[in-house]
Protein backbone atom coordinates (compact mmCIF):
# COMPACT_ATOMS: atom_id res chain seq x y z
CA UNK A 1 0.00 0.00 0.00
CA UNK A 2 1.24 3.51 -0.75
CA UNK A 3 3.02 5.27 2.10
CA UNK A 4 1.50 8.60 1.12
CA UNK A 5 -1.08 9.99 3.52
CA UNK A 6 -4.33 11.85 2.98
CA UNK A 7 -4.09 15.27 4.50
CA UNK A 8 -5.87 18.55 4.95
CA UNK A 9 -3.36 21.17 3.81
CA UNK A 10 -2.95 24.85 3.15
CA UNK A 11 -2.83 26.06 -0.45
CA UNK A 12 0.21 27.99 -1.71
CA UNK A 13 0.19 31.61 -0.64
CA UNK A 14 -1.63 33.84 -3.09
CA UNK A 15 -3.78 31.07 -4.56
CA UNK A 16 -7.40 32.11 -4.68
CA UNK A 17 -9.89 29.67 -3.18
CA UNK A 18 -12.87 28.55 -5.22
CA UNK A 19 -16.06 30.50 -4.75
CA UNK A 20 -18.53 28.83 -2.46
CA UNK A 21 -21.98 28.04 -3.73
CA UNK A 22 -25.15 26.92 -2.05
CA UNK A 23 -25.89 24.11 -4.42
CA UNK A 24 -25.58 22.86 -7.93
CA UNK A 25 -25.16 25.86 -10.22
CA UNK A 26 -27.11 25.93 -13.43
CA UNK A 27 -24.99 25.49 -16.52
CA UNK A 28 -25.05 28.46 -18.83
CA UNK A 29 -25.94 27.39 -22.32
CA UNK A 30 -24.64 29.21 -25.32
CA UNK A 31 -24.40 28.69 -29.04
CA UNK A 32 -26.97 28.21 -31.78
CA UNK A 33 -30.21 26.74 -30.53
CA UNK A 34 -30.31 24.25 -33.41
CA UNK A 35 -27.02 22.68 -32.28
CA UNK A 36 -28.36 22.21 -28.75
CA UNK A 37 -31.57 20.70 -30.14
CA UNK A 38 -29.60 18.35 -32.39
CA UNK A 39 -27.54 17.07 -29.47
CA UNK A 40 -30.67 16.69 -27.35
CA UNK A 41 -32.28 14.58 -30.08
CA UNK A 42 -29.29 12.23 -30.09
CA UNK A 43 -29.31 12.00 -26.30
CA UNK A 44 -33.04 11.18 -26.15
CA UNK A 45 -32.68 8.51 -28.83
CA UNK A 46 -29.61 7.07 -27.10
CA UNK A 47 -31.54 6.70 -23.84
CA UNK A 48 -34.52 5.05 -25.51
CA UNK A 49 -34.63 1.30 -26.16
CA UNK A 50 -37.36 1.72 -28.82
CA UNK A 51 -38.03 4.10 -31.67
CA UNK A 52 -39.38 7.54 -30.75
CA UNK A 53 -42.11 9.28 -32.70
CA UNK A 54 -41.91 12.89 -33.83
CA UNK A 55 -44.46 13.82 -31.18
CA UNK A 56 -42.47 12.09 -28.43
CA UNK A 57 -39.24 13.79 -29.45
CA UNK A 58 -40.97 17.16 -29.70
CA UNK A 59 -42.26 16.79 -26.15
CA UNK A 60 -38.98 15.43 -24.77
CA UNK A 61 -36.81 18.31 -26.02
CA UNK A 62 -39.53 20.96 -25.98
CA UNK A 63 -39.19 21.85 -29.64
CA UNK A 64 -41.94 22.51 -32.22
CA UNK A 65 -42.48 19.62 -34.63
CA UNK A 66 -41.76 21.76 -37.68
CA UNK A 67 -38.35 22.83 -36.37
CA UNK A 68 -37.57 19.32 -35.17
CA UNK A 69 -38.47 17.71 -38.49
CA UNK A 70 -35.80 19.75 -40.30
CA UNK A 71 -33.15 18.60 -37.81
CA UNK A 72 -34.24 14.98 -38.12
CA UNK A 73 -33.98 15.10 -41.90
CA UNK A 74 -30.40 16.34 -41.62
CA UNK A 75 -29.51 13.61 -39.12
CA UNK A 76 -31.13 10.93 -41.28
CA UNK A 77 -29.23 12.07 -44.37
CA UNK A 78 -25.95 11.95 -42.43
CA UNK A 79 -26.68 8.47 -41.05
CA UNK A 80 -26.82 9.47 -37.39
CA UNK A 81 -30.55 8.70 -37.23
CA UNK A 82 -32.71 6.19 -39.09
CA UNK A 83 -36.42 6.59 -39.78
CA UNK A 84 -38.72 3.65 -39.20
CA UNK A 85 -42.47 3.14 -39.27
CA UNK A 86 -42.61 3.50 -35.48
CA UNK A 87 -40.48 6.63 -35.49
CA UNK A 88 -36.81 7.49 -35.23
CA UNK A 89 -33.79 5.64 -33.78
CA UNK A 90 -30.02 6.04 -33.70
CA UNK A 91 -28.28 5.24 -36.98
CA UNK A 92 -24.97 3.50 -37.76
CA UNK A 93 -22.93 6.71 -37.77
CA UNK A 94 -24.02 7.48 -34.20
CA UNK A 95 -22.96 4.04 -33.01
CA UNK A 96 -19.67 4.30 -34.88
CA UNK A 97 -18.93 7.67 -33.27
CA UNK A 98 -19.79 6.31 -29.82
CA UNK A 99 -17.51 3.33 -30.31
CA UNK A 100 -14.60 5.56 -31.31
CA UNK A 101 -15.10 7.86 -28.34
CA UNK A 102 -15.33 5.03 -25.81
CA UNK A 103 -12.75 2.75 -27.41
CA UNK A 104 -9.94 5.28 -27.72
CA UNK A 105 -10.28 6.91 -24.31
CA UNK A 106 -9.55 5.64 -20.84
CA UNK A 107 -12.11 5.89 -18.06
CA UNK A 108 -10.31 8.83 -16.45
CA UNK A 109 -10.41 10.79 -19.70
CA UNK A 110 -14.10 10.14 -20.19
CA UNK A 111 -14.95 11.08 -16.60
CA UNK A 112 -12.63 14.08 -16.22
CA UNK A 113 -15.12 16.76 -17.35
CA UNK A 114 -17.56 15.48 -14.73
CA UNK A 115 -14.87 15.49 -12.03
CA UNK A 116 -13.91 19.06 -12.89
CA UNK A 117 -17.53 20.20 -12.88
CA UNK A 118 -18.17 18.63 -9.48
CA UNK A 119 -15.02 20.21 -8.04
CA UNK A 120 -16.30 23.62 -9.15
CA UNK A 121 -19.80 22.98 -7.83
CA UNK A 122 -18.76 21.57 -4.47
CA UNK A 123 -15.50 23.43 -3.90
CA UNK A 124 -14.01 20.11 -2.77
CA UNK A 125 -11.65 17.44 -4.13
CA UNK A 126 -13.20 14.82 -6.43
CA UNK A 127 -11.68 11.36 -6.90
CA UNK A 128 -12.28 8.44 -9.22
CA UNK A 129 -11.18 4.97 -8.08
CA UNK A 130 -11.03 1.49 -9.58
CA UNK A 131 -10.62 -1.93 -8.00
CA UNK A 132 -6.94 -2.91 -7.74
CA UNK A 133 -5.60 -5.89 -9.67
CA UNK A 134 -5.54 -7.99 -6.48
CA UNK A 135 -9.12 -6.92 -5.69
CA UNK A 136 -8.17 -5.78 -2.19
CA UNK A 137 -7.90 -2.01 -2.64
CA UNK A 138 -9.48 1.03 -4.25
CA UNK A 139 -6.91 2.75 -6.48
CA UNK A 140 -7.30 6.42 -7.40
CA UNK A 141 -7.04 6.77 -11.18
CA UNK A 142 -7.98 10.44 -11.61
CA UNK A 143 -8.89 13.50 -9.59
CA UNK A 144 -9.97 17.13 -9.69
CA UNK A 145 -8.47 18.90 -6.71
CA UNK A 146 -10.12 21.64 -4.68
CA UNK A 147 -8.48 25.07 -4.83
CA UNK A 148 -9.57 26.09 -1.34
CA UNK A 149 -6.91 27.09 1.17
CA UNK A 150 -7.82 24.15 3.42
CA UNK A 151 -8.60 21.07 1.38
CA UNK A 152 -8.41 17.30 1.13
CA UNK A 153 -5.60 15.92 -1.03
CA UNK A 154 -4.75 12.49 -2.41
CA UNK A 155 -2.56 11.36 -5.27
CA UNK A 156 -3.43 9.35 -8.35
CA UNK A 157 -2.12 5.82 -7.80
CA UNK A 158 -2.70 5.76 -4.04
CA UNK A 159 -4.50 2.72 -2.68
CA UNK A 160 -7.00 2.38 0.16
CA UNK A 161 -8.43 -0.85 1.65
CA UNK A 162 -11.94 -1.44 0.40
CA UNK A 163 -13.43 -1.38 3.89
CA UNK A 164 -12.00 1.99 4.90
CA UNK A 165 -12.69 4.71 2.31
CA UNK A 166 -15.92 5.98 0.77
CA UNK A 167 -14.84 4.87 -2.72
CA UNK A 168 -13.59 1.53 -1.48
CA UNK A 169 -16.84 0.68 0.28
CA UNK A 170 -18.76 1.51 -2.89
CA UNK A 171 -16.61 -0.87 -4.93
CA UNK A 172 -16.99 -3.57 -2.28
CA UNK A 173 -20.75 -3.10 -1.95
CA UNK A 174 -21.45 -3.74 -5.63
CA UNK A 175 -19.29 -6.82 -6.09
CA UNK A 176 -20.89 -10.28 -6.23
CA UNK A 177 -22.20 -11.96 -3.08
CA UNK A 178 -19.43 -14.55 -3.39
CA UNK A 179 -16.75 -11.84 -3.63
CA UNK A 180 -18.05 -9.99 -0.57
CA UNK A 181 -18.37 -13.17 1.49
CA UNK A 182 -14.80 -14.18 0.67
CA UNK A 183 -13.50 -10.66 1.34
CA UNK A 184 -15.17 -10.44 4.75
CA UNK A 185 -13.85 -13.86 5.72
CA UNK A 186 -10.23 -13.09 4.85
CA UNK A 187 -9.78 -9.37 5.61
CA UNK A 188 -8.65 -7.97 8.94
CA UNK A 189 -10.61 -4.77 9.48
CA UNK A 190 -7.87 -2.85 11.22
CA UNK A 191 -8.56 0.91 11.57
CA UNK A 192 -6.55 3.11 9.20
CA UNK A 193 -6.99 6.12 11.46
CA UNK A 194 -5.59 4.97 14.83
CA UNK A 195 -8.10 7.17 16.65
CA UNK A 196 -11.01 5.11 15.30
CA UNK A 197 -12.12 1.86 16.91
CA UNK A 198 -11.85 -1.42 15.02
CA UNK A 199 -14.87 -2.12 12.81
CA UNK A 200 -16.70 -5.42 13.20
CA UNK A 201 -17.75 -7.55 10.24
CA UNK A 202 -21.40 -7.05 11.10
CA UNK A 203 -20.89 -3.27 11.06
CA UNK A 204 -19.25 -3.43 7.63
CA UNK A 205 -22.01 -5.71 6.34
CA UNK A 206 -24.54 -3.12 7.49
CA UNK A 207 -22.68 -0.34 5.68
CA UNK A 208 -22.55 -2.47 2.53
CA UNK A 209 -26.29 -3.09 2.60
CA UNK A 210 -26.98 0.62 3.13
CA UNK A 211 -24.75 1.46 0.16
CA UNK A 212 -26.55 -1.02 -2.08
CA UNK A 213 -29.90 0.55 -1.20
CA UNK A 214 -28.92 4.23 -1.36
CA UNK A 215 -26.03 4.14 -3.90
CA UNK A 216 -24.13 6.25 -1.38
CA UNK A 217 -21.40 5.75 1.21
CA UNK A 218 -20.04 8.23 3.73
CA UNK A 219 -16.97 8.12 5.94
CA UNK A 220 -16.08 10.35 8.87
CA UNK A 221 -12.35 10.37 9.68
CA UNK A 222 -12.11 6.66 8.85
CA UNK A 223 -8.89 7.14 6.87
CA UNK A 224 -7.52 10.53 7.89
CA UNK A 225 -8.28 12.71 10.87
CA UNK A 226 -10.38 15.73 9.95
CA UNK A 227 -11.55 14.28 6.60
CA UNK A 228 -15.04 13.24 5.51
CA UNK A 229 -15.84 11.28 2.33
CA UNK A 230 -18.88 10.69 0.12
CA UNK A 231 -18.91 7.90 -2.50
CA UNK A 232 -21.21 6.57 -5.22
CA UNK A 233 -20.88 3.74 -7.81
CA UNK A 234 -20.13 4.16 -11.51
CA UNK A 235 -21.62 1.44 -13.71
CA UNK A 236 -20.57 0.17 -17.12
CA UNK A 237 -22.77 -0.61 -20.09
CA UNK A 238 -23.52 -4.10 -18.80
CA UNK A 239 -24.59 -2.89 -15.36
CA UNK A 240 -21.37 -3.93 -13.61
CA UNK A 241 -19.63 -1.51 -11.22
CA UNK A 242 -16.48 -0.21 -12.91
CA UNK A 243 -15.42 2.60 -10.61
CA UNK A 244 -16.30 4.69 -7.59
CA UNK A 245 -16.71 8.45 -7.56
CA UNK A 246 -15.99 10.20 -4.27
CA UNK A 247 -15.80 13.64 -2.71
CA UNK A 248 -13.24 14.34 0.00
CA UNK A 249 -13.70 17.34 2.27
CA UNK A 250 -12.59 18.72 5.64
CA UNK A 251 -14.99 17.24 8.17
CA UNK A 252 -16.46 20.60 9.20
CA UNK A 253 -17.49 21.50 5.64
CA UNK A 254 -18.51 17.91 4.98
CA UNK A 255 -20.92 17.90 7.89
CA UNK A 256 -22.30 21.35 7.07
CA UNK A 257 -22.89 20.45 3.41
CA UNK A 258 -23.61 16.72 3.70
CA UNK A 259 -26.92 16.86 1.80
CA UNK A 260 -25.37 18.79 -1.09
CA UNK A 261 -22.29 16.54 -1.21
CA UNK A 262 -24.44 13.41 -1.26
CA UNK A 263 -26.58 14.77 -4.08
CA UNK A 264 -23.58 15.86 -6.13
CA UNK A 265 -21.63 12.61 -5.85
CA UNK A 266 -24.67 10.52 -6.80
CA UNK A 267 -25.58 12.73 -9.77
CA UNK A 268 -21.95 12.79 -10.91
CA UNK A 269 -21.66 9.00 -10.74
CA UNK A 270 -24.87 8.64 -12.75
CA UNK A 271 -23.55 11.05 -15.38
CA UNK A 272 -20.32 9.10 -15.81
CA UNK A 273 -22.32 5.87 -15.98
CA UNK A 274 -24.42 7.33 -18.80
CA UNK A 275 -21.25 8.32 -20.65
CA UNK A 276 -20.14 4.69 -20.43
CA UNK A 277 -23.44 3.52 -21.92
CA UNK A 278 -25.25 2.44 -18.76
CA UNK A 279 -29.01 2.87 -18.94
CA UNK A 280 -30.58 3.19 -15.52
CA UNK A 281 -33.64 1.05 -14.91
CA UNK A 282 -36.85 2.92 -14.16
Amino acid sequence: MSSARLNVVSAPEGQRPAKRGRGVEKVRRSGPRSVTRLLNVLRVLAMSEESSSLAQLSLAIRTPKTSLLALLRTLVEAGYVVQREAGYALGPEAFALGSVIIGQRKLGQLARPVLQKLAEQSGETILLAELSSDAAYAVYIDKAESTRAIRFIANVGERRPLYSSAGGRVLLAFQSDEFRKDYLAKTKLEPINPKKKKMTRSELEGLIQDARKSYLTTTNEDVSEGVMGFGSPVFGRGGEVVAALSIGAPVIRGQQNAAMMSKLVKSGAKEISRILGHIEEE
